[in-house]
């Protein structure tokens, strides 16, 4: 038995956290369309009988109200199972004022008083 993981390593999306946000957030819809959608196409490449290769996934509670392998069982599969393998980072402006900038020169956060941790990555 080979087993073969799949991973996503090349995903080129942009998006936003709005930190005055009373609201928590949630996962871009957009993000997880773009999984989905490349998590099939690599599905189906497994499914290709020159292979003869058979896709284990496993079942998880989660999804389990769901037709094993049905295209809803594979969404909801992504949506619980996705994993990041690198540590996210975004980018942000520096500036004197909170107007025009996200961090001042000492990467604090304008308008945060504890508890958020910036680091400069280059």
């Amino acid at each position: 038995m080979i087993h073969i993981s799949l991973f996503l390593s090349s995903i080129n999306i942009q998006g936003f956290i709005n930190v005055n946000s009373t609201t928590a957030p949630y996962p871009d819809v957009q993000l997880m369309t773009i999984l989905y959608d490349q998590f099939q196409v690599d599905f189906n490449i497994i499914l290709n009988d020159r292979f003869g290769a058979q896709p284990f996934i496993p079942p998880i509670a989660e999804c389990a109200i769901l037709t094993y392998c049905s295209d809803a069982y594979l969404a909801c599969y992504l949506k619980y199972m996705t994993l990041n393998l690198w540590h996210p980072t975004g980018t942000c402006k520096m500036g004197q004022s909170p107007i025009d900038s996200v961090v001042d020169s000492n990467l604090r956060v304008f308008g945060v008083k504890r508890g958020l941790g910036t680091t400069r990555t280059n």
